[in-house]
């Protein structure tokens, strides 16, 4: 359940959009709607972005792996 939250939370795009003012308080997901215009796009930014996103999470699911692991397996014991 903490991992489908903190993911959840993590890629949260609408809530920031709306109720943090100014560019300064910009979240992750909030920093790829900026590299997009109608007529342009800056496609190394956000090539660059989306890796960075990507990584974050790879990162807490290594750590967190084994946990993960043994609160899949705890439901699956036959008896």
């Amino acid at each position: 359940v903490i991992v489908t939250t903190s993911v959840t939370i993590f890629n949260d795009f609408v809530g920031p959009l709306y109720f943090l003012p100014g560019q300064e308080n910009v979240t992750a997901p909030l920093t790829l709607f900026t590299f997009i215009s109608q007529f342009s796009s800056q496609y190394n930014l956000l090539f660059a972005d989306v890796v960075v996103m990507t990584i974050i999470p790879l990162i807490v699911f290594i750590f967190f792996q084994r946990q993960l692991m043994s609160g899949m397996t705890k439901g699956a014991i036959k008896g």
